[in-house]
């Protein structure tokens, strides 16, 4: 029937006229025919591409047979030494990992012995004489795991030295490789000798049964091992363990493996060092440590048959036998130990491998060689505490002076007089708690209203003058830097400088100076590079650099304060936000907490969803909310004297709110123009919007600090907010948030309280990239997770915030230009050389492929050019974001608000050939 249907197909696309009613599901269903659409199928992909590529040359795969973890053997030149890769995953390994006390997730040592077992026999040794544990290997939620095996050369007794390393797929270069595991490989000579043993008499004589229950609820391995029957005779425990037949074929298969990790993962966790089989969710875990004449005696076992023998108190702990169904040896561990880790121990190795915690660094700048050439002409404007014109004149370097920005610009087009290259600003402004609508408002909230409302003022000044387009803004401060300063005022005002960099980039330049002559002096020298911050001591110039944090750093403080609050109630404010929800879990699972107190604004709801509630009460989490004015002291004071006396108080989470939206949903937009939607932008929204979000932030910090300060013991505090990827700019009310949330907890910090900020971007999810927050012993953290191809694809071509850089590195070559090569043409160049058409035609291209990208569309045929960009989706933001790709294809510099400006990509396409042309 398959044949002659495909005939009649095949005679029906030639023209032969078919009835095909008897063969339509209409004959038998009733159901009738759907008619084929009219038109071509439109097709979009949504698969990812894949990110890992395997070599296809046979001469690249090294020899040698590979291993379910490992692939062949690569023999380095010039040595006897080889070299074996790998890459995990929890797609394609996740059922040979087992979960820990602490909820980390690890690859376990049996399935690390068997391919370093795997390893030795390619170079003819089936014999390990000593093996080392380390660190444990961490499995990630997703991504992958790079393995490397490195078998060195033998030494005069013919030892060899093997090892075991893991990285992160997606890590900067240079990032560190984590060492597991040490092995010392027998001589070749002492490595074939036939084992004495075999355990063929099964079941073992005089052995009384063991229930088999009782060793699966106590330590059963979460893979696919089962143990069917166990025994125990004089100290010694045997038992028979099978590949489950109820998992999947590719799960259980022991082809590659010489001992699947299920079975002798699940031999190793029938005994620990009392005795006794270890409990699953006991919160320290015990793993193998050293292990002692591992031997690998046959391959490819599914069912096994084990001796576990315990040796005398003074012996190095057990030995273990394990033999095929029919009783013949399979492998052999003369000694075995175990050692306790802690539940702190994992968590910390958890974030080592995962790498997402990044501190801020400075870093001496590169002012030597090529750059752009020195300033030639400098301007001072406003106020000038810090004498920066005196300062400039007396390291030799001349500066106008005029009261306001206004002054200069009408200048510049009145008298004819050319645009400075340098305007110099002093930054904070006076800030006396007053408002710029003139409300009052108290201490600090009011006075970081006030230099919020004033920087931005100036920024927006600057950035819709025309008649300053050609200059930078050099706005300057004095130890204002995250190590030297926290007052929260000036780290708004540097948060909204950093917001407008992002916006505009290449108009603003933030300095922090200590004024000595020397620093003046190296200003002009700082102002050469393409440093958009810096900071000045004496002729040093340093700029920022994030580094990935530095987990041993902490070891000095008191225990994790977050590890002693299970006896007590963690206060989760903002929990309606998904930052707050993210970080309560991970109290929940990482750290033990069983009393949450989630605290919500008058008209949230602060509970949590059903699947999460239910997971919570399953784990004996008690969950109580409440709502109150989070900028009441008084309010907050009697809801933490309330808590009952048992469950005191030991964690307090606060989230940045959001002006426009819980914990960064987005809202309704308050303003027309080019901050109408989605997040507040330096450009786009009012001073008087911003400050206010500012100002009520700083009223909640205000009132949460003083029902804090009324405790007897003060709790550890975990302060959240919203960050900026590396790929585009950000909210500048989360900016700023984030940089007063930060300042207080250094002052907690430096005030001998627990406290510590995490600024979180938007790739970094889940409860465990909070790990070793703690261990970094900084105040303020960045939490983030780039991808770091895309990184180095920008820095290559420019385009990476210099915030970013030190996390890739990429080599400081040119592109050689040939003549007749357009590879090296400008834009302006090739519009030029097409006539009018071919310009119209490459001009929309250009707008709808970037256009396209800032949505996130996978090609241009997406974006309607004859749509408004609103009704597209665009944002302030993502407005930004294409203006800012465009300014950097094109070399001009179009203000903020260039997209809403001219609504439609064609629209916009026209202004770019009215601005380009007209050059």
């Amino acid at each position: 029937m398959e044949r002659f249907a495909r005939s009649l197909g095949q005679a029906w696309a030639h023209g032969v006229p078919v009835d095909w009613t008897p063969l339509l599901p209409a004959a038998t269903t009733g159901v009738p025919p759907v008619g084929l659409p009219t038109y071509a199928f439109q097709r979009t992909r949504y698969w990812l591409d894949s990110t890992h590529h395997q070599p296809t040359a046979p001469s690249d795969l090294g020899t040698g047979a590979a291993h379910p973890l490992l692939g062949p053997a690569v023999e380095l030149p010039g040595a006897q030494s080889l070299l074996f890769t790998g890459r995990l995953s929890p797609n394609t390994h996740g059922r040979l990992a087992e979960h820990t006390g602490a909820g980390v997730t690890v690859l376990p040592a049996a399935a690390l012995a068997d391919a370093l077992l795997h390893a030795a026999g390619e170079i003819g040794c089936e014999r390990i004489d000593e093996l080392a544990f380390h660190e444990p290997l961490v499995m990630p939620e997703r991504g992958g795991v790079q393995l490397r095996v490195e078998v060195g050369e033998p030494d005069a007794e013919g030892l060899r030295v093997m090892t075991l390393h893991s990285r992160r797929e997606n890590r900067p270069q240079g990032t560190p490789w984590t060492s597991h595991a040490r092995a010392v490989l027998a001589a070749e000579e002492d490595a074939g000798t036939p084992p004495s043993w075999n355990l063929e008499v099964w079941p073992p004589l005089d052995a009384d049964p063991v229930d088999v229950t009782a060793l699966d609820s106590l330590g059963g391995p979460d893979g696919p091992g089962a143990v069917r029957a166990a025994w125990q005779r004089d100290g010694e425990l045997y038992a028979e363990i099978a590949l489950d037949p109820g998992e999947p074929q590719e799960r259980t298969s022991a082809d590659g493996f010489g001992v699947h990790p299920a079975l002798l993962g699940t031999a190793l966790r029938l005994a620990d060092p009392a005795g006794t089989a270890q409990p699953r969710h006991a919160p320290d875990a015990q793993l193998p440590n050293r292990w002692h004449g591992v031997t690998l005696h046959a391959v490819g076992a599914s069912v096994v048959r084990v001796r576990l023998t315990r040796q005398d108190a003074d012996g190095p702990g057990l030995t273990l036998a394990v033999a095929d169904d029919t009783g013949a040896p399979v492998a052999t561990i003369d000694a075995l130990t175990w050692r306790s880790v802690a539940a702190h121990d994992l968590r910390q190795a958890s974030a080592a491998q995962r790498g997402a915690l990044h501190t801020l660094t400075w870093v001496e700048a590169r002012t030597r060689g090529r750059g752009a050439p020195a300033p030639r002409s400098w301007a001072v404007v406003g106020d000038d505490p810090f004498e920066a014109r005196l300062g400039l004149m007396a390291a030799g370097t001349y500066a106008e002076e005029y009261p306001d920005l206004q002054t200069l610009a009408v200048r510049i087009e009145t008298d004819g007089v050319a645009a400075p290259d340098v305007v110099l600003v002093t930054s904070p402004p006076a800030a006396d708690g007053t408002a710029a609508d003139g409300t009052a408002a108290d201490g600090t909230a009011g006075a970081v209203r006030r230099s919020a409302e004033d920087v931005l003022g100036l920024a927006r000044t600057w950035l819709a003058d025309r008649r300053l387009a050609a200059s930078r803004l050099v706005v300057l401060t004095r130890g204002a830097t995250a190590h030297e300063g926290d007052d929260p005022a000036t780290a708004a005002v540097g948060a909204l400088i950093r917001a407008a960099q992002d916006e505009a980039p290449g108009r603003f330049v933030l300095v922090d100076t200590d004024g000595t002559k020397a620093s003046w002096r190296a200003l002009t020298k700082a102002l050469t590079t393409d440093e958009d911050h810096v900071m000045l001591r004496r002729s040093v110039v340093r700029v920022p650099r994030l580094a990935r944090a530095d987990l041993t750093a902490g070891t000095t403080d008191p225990a994790c304060p977050l590890d002693t609050a299970a006896g007590g109630t963690a206060l989760i404010s903002g929990a309606a936000g998904q930052l707050s929800a993210s970080f309560a879990q991970h109290l929940v699972t990482r750290h033990g907490v069983r009393d949450l107190l989630l605290l919500g604004q008058p008209g949230e709801d602060p509970g949590v969803d059903g699947a999460t509630a239910a997971a919570w009460r399953e784990l004996g989490v008690r969950v109580d909310t409440a709502t109150c004015d989070p900028a009441d002291p008084h309010a907050l004071t009697a809801l933490l004297r309330d808590l009952p006396a048992d469950r005191p108080l030991r964690t307090v989470v606060h989230t940045a709110a959001h002006p426009h939206g819980t914990d960064g949903t987005p809202g309704q937009a308050e303003e027309s123009g080019a901050g109408a939607a989605g997040g507040a932008t330096v450009a786009g929204s009012a001073p008087g919007r911003i400050g206010a979000a500012l100002h009520a932030e700083a009223l909640r910090i205000r009132a949460l600090r003083e029902a804090i300060d009324a405790l007897a013991e003060p709790p550890a505090l975990v302060l959240l907010s919203v960050a900026a990827g590396a790929e585009g700019p950000g909210d500048a009310v989360d900016a700023a948030a984030g940089a007063l949330l930060a300042s207080w907890a250094r002052q907690r910090r430096s005030a001998g309280a627990p406290a510590v900020a995490l600024r979180v971007t938007p790739e970094a999810t889940g409860p465990q990239v909070y790990d070793g927050l703690w261990d970094a012993g900084e105040a303020a953290l960045l939490v983030a997770e780039p991808d770091v191809e895309a990184l180095a694809a920008r820095a290559a071509s420019g385009a990476l915030p210099a915030l970013w850089r030190g996390l890739v590195r990429v080599p400081a070559r040119r592109t050689v230009q040939r003549a007749g090569d357009g590879q090296g043409a400008t834009f302006k160049q090739r519009l030029v050389a097409l006539d009018g058409p071919g310009r119209e035609r490459l001009l929309l291209e250009l707008v709808l492929d970037h256009a396209a990208t800032a949505l996130g569309h996978g090609s241009a045929g997406a974006v309607d050019p004859d749509r408004k960009f609103r009704e597209l989706g665009f944002d302030s933001l993502s407005a930004l974001a294409l203006r800012n790709s465009l300014n950097d294809v094109t070399a001009l510099r179009m203000p903020p608000g260039v997209v809403f400006d001219h609504p439609t990509s064609a629209e916009l396409a026209a202004h770019l050939a009215d601005r380009l042309l007209a050059r």
